[in-house]
C-alpha cells in the first residue's frame, strides 16, 4: 500500500524522470489573466498620469473609512498637494476634517514625504452618469407558434386557473 502512494506521488510529481520526460510542465505564455493585462497597459508612458492617481487613490482608500470614501470623486498630487474633488457640500465638510489625518498618513510614504496640504473641492460640474428614461427600446415580438393545445394536470385551482389564462393568451395570439 506504501508503495503504490509513493508511485503515485513520483507519477504526478514525476519525479526523477521515473514516468518518461524529464521536463517542467510549462503553461502556454500566450496566456493572460486581466491583471497582467491591465499591467502591461499601465506600463506605457502615456498612462504616466493614470498610474500616479491609481496609485493615491489606492492610499487614500487605505487612509478614509468607507462611508467617507463615498464622497471621493477623484484625486490627484502635484507638487506637494493633494487635491481631492468630492461630489457635495456634505462629502467636502467631512474630508474637511480628515486632512490632518490625511497629511500625517501620507508623510510616512516616500512618494508623499514632501506633502503639504490637502485641497478639498466640490466638482459641482462632474454628473455621474445615469441611466436615460427616454431612450427607445424596441419591443421584441414575434408570431405565435403554438396554438394553446396542451393538457392541464394542476390541481391546485390557482395554479390551474393561470395555465388556462396562458392557454387563452396563447390562442388569441395565434389568430391573429
Amino acid at each position: 500500500m506504501k508503495k503504490t502512494d509513493e508511485l503515485k506521488k513520483a507519477f504526478f510529481q514525476n519525479q526523477d524522470g521515473i514516468f518518461g520526460r524529464k521536463s517542467k510542465i510549462h503553461f502556454n505564455s500566450f496566456t493572460k489573466d486581466i491583471t497582467t493585462i491591465f499591467s502591461k497597459i499601465a506600463s506605457y508612458p502615456q498612462y504616466k498620469e493614470i498610474r500616479k492617481r491609481y496609485k493615491v487613490d489606492k492610499i487614500i482608500s487605505k487612509i478614509l473609512l468607507p462611508k467617507q470614501l463615498h464622497y471621493v470623486l477623484y484625486s490627484f498630487y502635484r507638487n506637494g498637494k493633494l487635491t481631492i474633488a468630492t461630489q457635495n457640500h456634505i462629502g467636502q465638510a467631512e474630508l474637511n476634517m480628515q486632512k490632518m489625518i490625511l497629511i500625517k498618513f501620507l508623510k510616512q510614504i516616500k512618494d508623499y514625504e514632501d506633502i503639504k496640504e490637502v485641497s478639498i473641492f466640490r466638482d459641482e460640474k462632474f454628473i455621474p452618469a445615469k441611466e436615460d428614461k427616454n431612450l427607445n427600446i424596441k419591443e421584441i415580438t414575434f408570431s405565435e407558434k403554438s396554438h394553446g393545445i396542451f393538457e392541464n394536470n394542476i390541481s391546485d385551482k390557482k395554479l390551474y386557473k393561470k395555465i388556462e389564462e396562458i392557454r387563452e393568451l396563447i390562442k388569441n395570439k395565434s389568430v391573429e
